[in-house]
């Protein structure tokens, strides 16, 4: 028997997520139906129970009257504890799951962060690389084939491309590449959990908009980027490889209504853990993707 198959009826109890430590327990809905399961948090009027790797949301409206109360209880006990990410079923943390918004926003918000070496520190393409090592927990040393390939801390000329290739072979992963923006690909990869590694045309001033744009949306949920058939706006978007500086960004989540795509780098601070710009722009200033498919 699965809970999870139960109704997700809405809940409007107001239990705070937590996440302490909890013991492997045995739930019972209201028909007398039992699961035991490992893992589990009560998050949001919901009683998460992972499931087979899988997290199941169950209202507490759809539990017994015993495990609602108890679900009450260890809520009320555990109110401060910070909510983690998913677990997996091999028990490492899980980022793999990306986070659906009610705004429409679904992003990969648990990226962990590459090592804090101070000769790949400000390099960004091999920290992208370095990312994506923890994100899909490869077991393959991927600064060590960096170095293997002739990476050096002060070196431009660097062939990523060939270094993401060789990624792929170390780690047994497939390596996909475009030369345009396929949204759908990007849509798939992110809902599978796998940011797309993208190369874009950058400026300084475009970027500093767009992140500004970003903190305008957390105070007015109804703000919205410039129309893409809008002149002025095309003419602020980098696109001329030749024109501007290049740059190694991931994109990590996605909003299909509203059309827009969103932009992580790492190490350059918070601004730019996570900004959007719409599809159109990306079709635009971003000229190479790779989907890393991890096997």
């Amino acid at each position: 028997m699965k809970l999870s198959a139960l109704l997700l009826l809405p809940v409007t109890s107001a239990l705070l997520a937590c996440a302490a430590p909890c013991e492997a327990r045995t739930w019972t809905d209201t028909t007398g139906r039992k699961i035991e399961v490992q893992k589990w948090r009560v998050e949001g009027g919901m009683v998460i129970l992972n499931i087979n790797g899988k997290d199941s949301p169950v209202p507490l409206a759809k539990l017994s009257k015993e495990d609602q109360e108890f679900a009450r209880q260890w809520a009320d006990e555990h109110a401060n504890t910070p909510t983690p990410p998913s677990d997996r079923a091999d028990g490492k943390a899980d980022a793999l799951h990306p986070a659906k918004l009610p705004n429409g926003d679904v992003v990969l918000d648990h990226l962990p962060a590459p090592p804090l070496e101070d000769e790949v520190r400000n390099y960004i393409p091999l920290s992208v690389a370095l990312v994506l090592e923890k994100h899909f927990h490869w077991p393959a040393d991927i600064l060590a084939l960096a170095k293997k390939m002739n990476w050096q801390p002060d070196r431009t000329d660097w062939d990523q491309a060939k270094f993401y290739n060789a990624i792929g072979k170390e780690t047994h992963s497939r390596v996909l590449y475009s030369d345009k923006l396929d949204i759908e690909e990007v849509i798939r990869a992110i809902n599978k959990g796998r940011p797309v590694v993208v190369w874009r045309c950058w400026e300084q001033t475009r970027d500093t908009a767009l992140i500004a744009f970003e903190k305008e949306l957390k105070n007015d949920p109804q703000a919205k980027l410039p129309s893409a058939r809008d002149e002025a706006e095309r003419k602020k978007w980098p696109k001329e490889k030749n024109e501007s500086t290049i740059i190694t960004s991931m994109i990590i989540g996605y909003n299909r209504q509203r059309g827009e795509v969103m932009l992580h780098i790492p190490y350059w601070g918070a601004d730019y853990a996570c900004f959007r710009m719409r599809k159109e722009e990306m079709d635009v200033s971003g000229y190479a993707f790779w989907f890393f498919e991890p096997k």
